[in-house]
């Protein structure tokens, strides 16, 4: 095959225009679905990490709400043993040391 016009020149020149087109499309739609399919691993990995996130929170909050339970007890029982410390008197607490003496 020989270009014997102009029009044959054309011709070779649109087929392999179509041809390095249809190549750099192919090329184009692997790494487009290559980006997706790491954005969807990336999202699945995010999600497990906010799911690890949402149970530790979860946890947390029942500790705390545990502890405030029984922080009542504890306050009202502080509070007891101050009312019996002041019913006592100072006076019981400011009695001198007696000092020993070396000879």
């Amino acid at each position: 095959m020989y270009i014997e016009t102009t029009k044959d020149l054309f011709w070779l020149l649109l087929g392999s225009s179509i041809v390095l087109f249809t190549l750099f499309v192919c090329w184009g739609m692997f790494y487009f679905i290559m980006m997706l399919k790491d954005m969807r691993e990336t999202i699945k990995s995010l999600k497990r990490k906010l799911d690890l996130f949402e149970d530790f929170l979860v946890t947390i909050k029942e500790k705390v709400t545990d502890t405030t339970q029984y922080l009542k007890t504890i306050i009202e029982t502080v509070v007891k043993i101050a009312g019996w410390f002041t019913t006592r008197g100072v006076d019981e607490f400011e009695q001198p040391l007696k000092k020993n003496k070396k000879k």
